[in-house]
């Protein structure tokens, strides 16, 4: 019991923002963002979503400043995407700690 309460509190969780999710003709996958969420951006942030019955998960790579509040995030390629889609996806920014710090902070 001591194990399983002890593996219990080491879910972590993030703070996530829904976003769509872009893939080019040449299966760059990327996605605009604006400076609220680039601040909340950190070396750990990646995109999840879903594919037929898999859970595929993308690195950021890349971010680039295109104009005033305005971002552009590559992430890395999945060939499975097809090119010039739009897919729904979740960006997971930063880990807010364990299960436990939800109740406490």
């Amino acid at each position: 019991m001591s194990i399983s309460l002890y593996y219990f509190f080491q879910i972590k969780t993030y703070k996530t923002i829904n976003f769509i999710l872009e893939i080019d003709e040449k299966h760059k996958t990327f996605a605009k963002i604006n400076s609220d969420i680039y601040y909340s951006l950190n070396k750990d942030s990646f995109a999840q979503f879903q594919f037929q019955d898999r859970s595929i998960r993308l690195e950021l790579i890349k971010i680039t400043n295109t104009k005033q509040n305005e971002f552009i995030i590559e992430f890395t390629k999945s060939l499975l995407l097809k090119p010039k889609t739009q897919i729904p996806a979740v960006l997971f920014l930063k880990d807010n700690g364990n299960f436990f710090d939800l109740f406490i902070k």
